[in-house]
């Protein structure tokens, strides 16, 4: 396998925190917030421009965060969005055990609101 088709990188909207992706609904459960379907569906159409390889097999993602505000947050509290984001669209196989084997979150002060590189495991 080519080494292009090994790593995909993308381009996201900045994701929700995972405080806020569900509400409570009476007699629904659990639900998506309004704010993470939009997010997820802005996300989805710019996941799918980009045309991004289907990856087989365990992986290691990179998530790279540019806040848009000086407001002080938890990286892992975004991780969420955009890994169930890669499953939902096919790039990876699940986000479980099996298939992501590392997850890092990295905060940068310039660049994109969320890159997320996928890299495949050997």
């Amino acid at each position: 396998m080519s080494e292009a088709l090994d790593t995909v990188r993308l381009v996201l909207p900045f994701p929700p925190t995972s405080n806020n992706l569900f509400i409570n609904v009476r007699g629904a459960g659990r639900v998506r917030s309004t704010a993470y379907r939009k997010w997820a569906a802005d996300a989805g159409w710019r996941l799918q421009a980009q045309r991004p390889a289907k990856l087989k097999g365990p992986v290691n993602v990179t998530i790279l965060l540019c806040p848009p505000t000086k407001r002080r947050a938890d990286a892992d509290n975004r991780l969420k969005a955009p890994l169930d984001l890669l499953v939902t669209h096919g790039v990876i196989e699940g986000d479980d055990s099996r298939y992501v084997r590392s997850v890092t979150a990295r905060w940068v002060d310039q660049g994109e609101p969320c890159s997320v590189i996928v890299e495949s495991v050997p």
